[in-house]
């Protein structure tokens, strides 16, 4: 009889007193609040790597499309260039022309005319390498600007990361009992 009444208690687990249900209620919502952190951390984090990309990709678009407005200038200016340069080999012709026929005075009025000419071709040539100067500077600076605008929404993700992490409390852990001890006192909850 004594046998059946030592695994009958065995069976049954020791009922634990109003703190007991008390601490492990508060150790649940402790793990239960630590988990919602935690999940919470891992969806900023997604929200920042997602603005990151499209930061990423707004700065790859801008820099497309003022690569596309200096290569469009560049066009043009050639186009401008050429269309100068054949204007002034039509003057130039006509200008030999009216030399061949003209007499001495006219010969001094051509002269005056070519130098124009020539004055007027190292404006135009600097006003094309101007232009081109401009354009690739313009272009340097956006890839600049938006080098740096990732590089601050990346120290802005990390930031935010880091205070999230410091946040979130850690999980403390209790140290095991001994084998002596557990004999001694029987388990609070199983």
């Amino acid at each position: 009889m004594a046998t059946t009444k030592k695994k009958a208690a065995a069976a049954t687990p020791a009922k634990g007193g109003f703190f007991s249900d008390v601490l492990h209620k508060a150790q649940d919502q402790l793990d239960a609040f630590v988990d919602s952190a935690r999940h919470k951390a891992k969806e900023i984090v997604a929200a920042e790597q997602k603005l990151e990309k499209e930061i990423t990709k707004q700065a790859k678009d801008a820099e497309r499309k003022l690569k596309s407005q200096a290569k469009a200038a560049q066009k043009q200016a050639v186009k401008q260039g050429k269309e100068l340069k054949k204007q002034l080999t039509t003057l130039e012709s006509r200008a030999k022309k009216a030399i061949d026929k003209a007499p001495a005075k006219v010969k001094a009025t051509v002269a005056a005319a070519k130098k124009k000419v020539a004055k007027s071709k190292k404006v135009v040539k600097k006003q094309v390498a101007t232009s081109k100067k401009a354009v690739t500077k313009k272009v340097a600076t956006s890839k600049k600007s938006a080098k740096k605008q990732v590089a601050t929404s990346k120290k802005a993700v990390k930031k935010k990361v880091t205070a999230l992490k410091k946040a979130v409390p850690k999980k403390k852990v209790a140290p095991k009992k001994t084998t002596a001890a557990r004999k001694a006192k029987p388990a609070a909850r199983k």
